[in-house]
């Protein structure tokens, strides 16, 4: 799989996932029922369509409307998982790797803006200091923190961290050593 495919793959992973349940599961139907729900709810009308017509072709009749590139893409890899079923073990792994890396390019962003003395980076890094609910996020957002500060031994910053916050202060230092390069 490409990148590309791998993030569509990673971002959509219940999606796939439960596509691919209710083919020999009917008890996975209602599930999948619902998301398609959810996803029409929020503008997916022509991507849940098409998948309503091929996993529940009694309830949902008429002409296909246009689909866009991204539900393309979301369609070949179900059919991608469908015959490499092996792979959809992969899926998570290759989704958090992705999901970090991202978080990590836009938390870097807005630690490299707030070093700058950017007012709304300052205020962004403030709000989710405030916000942290675990020990964990405190300490990741603390790490933050002290990378505006100037901090950037990732050592340091990642100490006492568990691993998948360990690996997004990393992703941030990569990220923030681009920006200020």
């Amino acid at each position: 799989m490409t990148p590309l495919q791998q993030q569509i793959a990673a971002s959509h992973g219940d999606l796939i996932r439960l596509v691919l349940a209710s083919a020999s599961d009917a008890q996975a139907i209602p599930a999948l029922s619902a998301l398609l729900d959810d996803m029409h709810d929020n503008g997916w009308s022509a991507l849940t369509f098409t998948l309503r017509q091929r996993i529940l072709p009694a309830q949902a009749q008429g002409e296909i409307p246009p689909l866009d590139d991204e539900d393309h893409a979301i369609l070949q890899l179900i059919e991608y998982f469908e015959e490499n079923t092996q792979e959809l073990d992969t899926l998570d792994t290759h989704g958090a790797a992705q999901n970090t890396q991202f978080a990590g390019q836009a938390l870097a962003a807005v630690v490299y803006a707030a070093t700058q003395g950017e007012r709304e980076a300052l205020e962004t890094i403030a709000e989710l200091h405030q916000a942290a609910d675990t020990p964990a996020a405190r300490a990741t957002s603390a790490a933050l923190i002290r990378m505006i500060e100037g901090e950037r031994a990732a050592e340091t910053l990642s100490q006492d961290l568990p691993a998948e916050q360990a690996a997004l202060i990393h992703a941030v230092l990569d990220a923030l050593h681009v920006l200020e390069n």
